[in-house]
């Protein structure tokens, strides 16, 4: 829900691009391996559509091992 909340006020504010950080990654709980794969997928679905101003999101670990996380996640959507 966060992301699509992040997603729909940058389109609301006509932006181009947006940074979306590792939201509830890790805290609570929550596994950062979900928690990157939720964001990564979440984005690029609502992006698809082709229904906004968006043209560029960052995904942004806050050190080395979200990163990488985010970076699998992405390669995994790309694989499948």
């Amino acid at each position: 829900d966060a992301v699509l909340a992040a997603i729909d006020m940058a389109g609301e504010l006509e932006v181009a691009s947006l940074a979306i950080p590792a939201i509830s990654s890790g805290i609570y709980g929550y596994p950062p391996d979900d928690a990157t794969a939720v964001i990564a997928v979440t984005a690029a679905e609502a992006l698809a559509t082709g229904d906004t101003t968006i043209r560029h999101v960052q995904l942004v670990g806050f050190d080395e091992a979200m990163t990488a996380r985010f970076a699998t996640s992405i390669r995994s959507m790309l694989d499948a």
